[in-house]
């Protein structure tokens, strides 16, 4: 779940609509090309977690990025430690600042929310979840992922009716 809802969230909505805007409709092809390499990618990170995860003291499987460099590439250190300076740096970057940035965009245009009210929101909230451990985000995210494909799967519905009846509109 926690792999889940880092692959679904707000970054794909407004990720695929700028992409679209900026690039046109050669942007979807692109994009269809890069889905096809980032599932490729996906299924050989899972299959390698499982291969080289390892149980703690606790008696839990635990693996990922850090444990497929350390068992699967021997002791390669420098290629771990680089591995978590890039993914810190990343981390930020990639789909955090997209995603927070839609949603207070959306809340202050929709809402007259300030963006300072919601990020200072955000930082509470996922603090709070990300300083409970894996546990605790592994807990919050079995609850939230199953909402947030259901709402996705809803929201992307009313969106193909909408434009199939303007474009039913448009033809009579």
């Amino acid at each position: 779940m926690t792999s889940l809802a880092a692959t679904i969230g707000t970054g794909n909505i407004a990720g695929v609509a700028i992409a679209i805007f900026l690039g046109g409709p050669g942007a979807v092809f692109r994009m269809w090309m890069t889905a096809r390499v980032g599932m490729a990618t996906k299924y050989d990170e899972a299959v390698l977690a499982v291969r080289f995860r390892v149980t703690d003291q606790n008696g839990k499987q635990v693996g990922g990025p850090i444990y497929c460099i350390q068992n699967g590439l021997g002791k390669m250190e420098m290629v771990g430690k680089r591995f978590v300076l890039f993914a810190s740096i990343v981390g930020f970057g990639i789909g955090n600042m997209v995603q927070a940035n839609s949603i207070a965009n959306a809340l202050n245009a929709n809402f007259s929310i300030p963006e300072w009210v919601t990020s200072v929101v955000f930082l509470v909230l996922f603090s709070v979840v990300l300083l409970g451990g894996i546990d605790r985000i592994s807990t919050i995210t079995g609850k939230l992922v199953p909402l947030m494909v259901v709402s996705y799967i809803g929201a992307a519905t009313i969106v193909c009716c909408s434009t199939l009846l303007q474009s039913q509109t448009l033809l009579t």
